[in-house]
């Protein structure tokens, strides 16, 4: 089995009016990577990339991710020894070395990820299944339809459905 990862720029990255509809195009992952000799050595600096990193979580478009994580690359001192910013799950600090051992830390720490968010699919699918107050709406259907598609139970349990199917197909 293989998982494939689609990896794109969050300033470029916008959602769809359709992704409601069309999973697979959802963000569920946000990743930051740092360079710690370039930022600087300080780790205030670091502490001010993890604040920038922490307003992505309020940009709208990436609403639906489920993990953020940064990576931060050759640490300086500053950044091994500050407590607060070891504390934080999300930053994982890559130390410097040669390009075999960091490919290999790279790939352990991309498979975690991914099985965290197999977990967090999985979740999120459960509760869909037990909740029945799904409704999905298309650009297509006007808001003032929403009553409408209440009322069709046939299309509001088709689309639950296939909602359920796309996190199961993804998960």
């Amino acid at each position: 089995d293989r998982v494939h990862i689609r990896f794109c720029d969050a300033v470029d990255f916008s959602s769809s009016d359709w992704e409601e509809l069309h999973v697979h195009r959802k963000a569920f992952a946000v990743i930051g990577v740092v360079h710690c000799p370039s930022s600087s050595s300080s780790s205030a600096n670091m502490e001010e990339v993890y604040q920038q990193f922490e307003q992505l979580k309020l940009n709208p478009n990436l609403k639906n991710a489920l993990r953020f994580q940064i990576y931060a690359f050759e640490p300086g001192q500053g950044e091994e020894n500050n407590i607060d910013l070891l504390r934080k799950e999300e930053v994982i600090l890559f130390p410097n070395q040669d390009q075999e051992h960091t490919t290999f830390y790279i790939t352990t720490i991309l498979s975690d990820l991914v099985s965290l968010l197999l977990r967090d699919l999985e979740d999120v699918t459960k509760r869909m299944l037990k909740s029945r107050q799904v409704i999905l709406l298309t650009p297509a259907d006007r808001v003032d339809t929403h009553a409408e598609i209440v009322k069709n139970k046939k299309l509001m349990m088709a689309r639950r459905q296939k909602y359920v199917a796309d996190f199961c197909i993804l998960a």
